[in-house]
Order: C-alpha cells, then structure tokens, then sequence
C-alpha cells in the first residue's frame, strides 16, 4: 500500500521534498517515453528513423530531469547543510564555521552567518572578560571594605582606651590583609636612635634585629624625605632605594610616615615578594590611613598618661595616688634638707588580701579598702599625705618625724584597722595591716631611696603579717 504522507510537500524536511521533486522530474521523460510507445505502435508506417528519435527523445527527457535534479540538489544541500550548522551554533559550539566558497546566494549567506558567529563569538569573548573584571573590582571592594572595617575597628579599640599592643596586633593583621602584600611592620624610633618593632609579620629574624638599627635609620632617612608616604618598585635606581630593596630581599615597598605633635617617629613599612607585582595609588591611600590612626592611638596614649599624671587622687578611696605621693615625698625631702629636719616614708600592705578578695567578691573587697582608707586619712594631720600605692597598699608622708615617732604613728594605726575588723564574726574578714618605715637622710637622700628601702622593709612585712619594720 502506498503511504501518501512519504509524497506529502507539508513534511518540513528539505531532504524529503527534494526527493519529491525527483519524482516529479522523473514523470516527464516517463511520460514522453509512454506517448512515443503509443505513437509507435499505432503507426506500424513508421520508418525505420522513427524508433532511434524515440529513444533519443525519451533520452533528452531522462537528462533534462537529472540535469534539474541535479541543480535542485545543488540548492538544497548547502542549505540542509547550512541549517545543521546553525542548530549547532545555537548549541553554544561557536567554533564552527561554514565552508561554502560560492559566489552566489548561499555563499553570501554562508559568508553572513561566519561574520555573525564571529561576532558572537567576540561578543562572547568580550562578556567572559568582562566578567572577570567584574569578578575582580568586586574582589578589590570586597577587599577594601574589610581594611575599611578594619580601620573602623581600629578606631573603636582607640575611643575605647584599648592598649597599643592590641591596636599594634590588630593593624599588621589587617595591613597584611593588602593585595599582593608579603611582609609588613610598624616600627617606632626610640629616644637613642635605635628602633623597636611594634609589630610585623613575614620578615625573617635577621631582618627584623636588622630594622632595630642600621635598616631602620637607612628606611626613616627615606622616610623622612618623603613625607607623604612612597612606594618604592624594580623602576627605581637610586642607591638608596636600590639598598633598601637588596635589604628587605623585595622589589615593591611601601613606607609611610608616623607622626607624633608634628615629628616623624618611626614608619609603617608593607612589601610585596611577587616580582611582577606594584603596589597601586589606593594601596598607598589605605597604609597611609593606618599609619594615621597608630599616630592617634599613640598620641590617645600619650594624653592618657599624661592626665594620669596630672590626676591626684585615686577614684576609689578618694586618697591621693601613687604618682602624687612620690613627688610629694621629694618635695617634703627637699624642704627637709634646707632646713636640716627629718622627713619619714610608711608603706602599708594589706595581709592575705588577695585571698580576701577572691573568697568575697569586688563589692566586699572595695568596701573593706574604702574603710582602711577612711581610718588611715582620719589618723593623720593637716601636714602629713597619705596615698593609695597600689592594689591593696598604701603609703604616707610624715614631714617633720623621725623614723621612732613614724613607727609609733604607723603602730596606731595598725592597731586601729586591727580593732574595727576584729567585730567581723567571720575570721577570714578580720583584716590586718603591715608596714615598713624608712626616713630621710638615714635610709636615703631622695624619694627614690626611700621608697625601695621601705619596700625591702614591707617584703619582711608581709612574712610576719600584723607588723611594723624599719631596719633590715
């Protein structure tokens, strides 16, 4: 039986309808050929010429048809081909290319479609690398919005009176944290014009005692001539830079000044070991900015220091502090000397306190100091000072007493601290007190004697416990 649909022009393969075509074709010399045969054989009077135009007739036919079948195909194909090509391109397989060297149609075609998928193609190329610049700028924000977060910290840890070392630690930590950054350090001068190194990271041993003397005045005099920081790569040839890189065993540096009131105390040094790699513009921008906040975190502790030395009195006891005492004692020795009188130095520990402290808690513990406090301030006179000198110790001034008057002063109040904590029904918080005594001139001509006099005396103190000592 003969299926219809094999014959049917709605199939849309151009395979299917270029071999219907065929078919069609082939009716013409199949139809000449049956029109001759009639003709021959209802005309028995035809010469003997009549059967050689026939089979030539029916020949030219058969040609003719292939001929067109041909030229059919010749279409056809590339364009079959044509297709198979393009369903692979929109596959993604942008690196095939049609090879059709024509000058006609199909090969315009051919030619427009290359030219299409080479533009694709370079269009492609140009996505792919704009992403990964894209890639790569989110990187570089990303990277710089940690530093950013880093100098906020910084900043935090500095409003909050954090110690330098820790703000040291943390900035290296972030420093390192820079592109392409192999080693770094924060290097401060010293009075003697030797360095220390606050920090660093990735510099061998040798290097870092090298920076502590004559790698670190060679860095500061560079550092000193560019003021607003510089970075150092392989296309410099001073001499100097060029001893700087042999040293430092690098050829990308970047040095940035530390200020302090306006003078250049030392550098914040960052180096890379990658040899094609520079440091950019915005690198130099985020050392410099961290070399600015370890200049306001030295200087936050500089005022901190300074207002500890201003201060005077001690925020717990209310008593004078430690600072306040030892440069009264040296006044009072002074004034002892001009006018040939005696001037005695008490230092008074609490004994076991420390167990104290721990068993009951700060609350009891403030409380208990803040009442040995009340008892030594009312046993004084209006000349006498009396100081907290340390965590659990005090220190008084006694001008005008020599050191067997001092004693009995001291004996006093031992006693009376003594009486007030033995009410105590637990015998843990019946407090005592020790103490030592030295006096001006016999145990030292300056605050300084004294003082490590009475401490020799208060250690022997201690031992015994509930005692006064003022000899060895």
């Amino acid at each position: 039986m003969v299926n219809v649909k094999e014959f049917s022009l709605l199939n849309k393969s151009l395979r299917h309808k270029l071999r219907v075509a065929f078919y069609l074709m082939s009716l013409i010399p199949l139809i000449t050929c049956i029109t001759l045969f009639i003709i021959y054989y209802n005309n028995i009077s035809v010469n003997a010429w009549s059967f050689w135009e026939m089979f030539i007739s029916i020949s030219v036919s058969f040609i003719i048809a292939i001929l067109g079948f041909l030229v059919a195909k010749q279409i056809v194909d590339p364009i079959i081909e044509i297709n198979a090509e393009v369903k692979s391109i929109t596959r993604g397989d942008l690196n095939r290319r049609l090879s059709f060297d024509r000058e006609d149609e199909i090969g315009d075609l051919s030619s427009s479609l290359n030219q299409l998928v080479e533009r694709i193609r370079n269009n492609m190329d140009e996505l792919r690398n704009y992403g990964e610049k894209t890639k790569q700028i989110n990187y570089e924000i990303n990277r710089r919005v940690v530093l950013l977060s880093g100098l906020l910290e910084i900043s935090n840890l500095i409003t909050k009176g954090t110690s330098l070392r820790e703000i040291f630690d943390i900035s290296i930590g972030k420093l390192s944290e820079l592109q392409d950054a192999s080693w770094g350090c924060i290097v401060l001068q010293n009075e003697d014009k030797t360095f220390r190194i606050e920090a660093s990271y990735g510099l061998d041993e040798h290097t870092v005692e090298d920076l502590k003397h004559d790698l670190g005045l060679k860095v500061m005099d560079y550092v000193l001539l560019n003021k607003q920081g510089v970075i150092i790569n392989k296309d410099y040839s001073e001499k100097e830079v060029v001893v700087l890189r042999e040293r430092f065993g690098t050829d990308n540096i970047m040095l940035c000044p530390i200020f302090e009131h306006g003078r250049i105390i030392g550098f914040v040094g960052v180096g890379s070991l990658q040899k094609e790699a520079t440091f950019a513009k915005e690198d130099l921008e985020i050392v410099l900015i961290f070399a600015k906040q370890i200049a306001i975190a030295l200087e936050n502790e500089y005022l901190i220091n300074r207002l500890q030395k201003l201060e005077i009195k001690d925020t717990l006891t209310g008593l004078y502090n430690k600072n306040f005492i030892i440069n009264r004692l040296q006044e009072e020795i002074r004034r002892a000397i001009i006018y040939q009188r005696p001037c005695s130095f008490v230092l008074l520990s609490i004994d076991k306190f420390k167990d104290f402290s721990s068993t009951y808690g700060v609350l009891a513990t403030e409380a208990a100091l803040k009442k040995i406090a009340t008892i030594l301030e009312s046993g004084i006179t209006d000349i006498d000072r009396v100081a907290r000198y340390g965590d659990f110790e005090f220190a008084i001034v006694l001008p005008d007493k020599n050191k067997k008057h001092s004693v009995n002063f001291a004996n006093q109040l031992r006693v009376k601290v003594a009486e007030y904590f033995s009410q105590e029904d637990d015998a843990k918080k019946r407090l005592t007190i020790c103490g030592a005594v030295s006096e001006n001139p016999i145990d030292g001509s300056n605050a300084k004697d004294l003082i490590s006099k009475a401490e020799n005396f208060l250690n022997i103190a201690r031992q015994k416990e509930n005692t006064i000592i003022d000899k060895l």
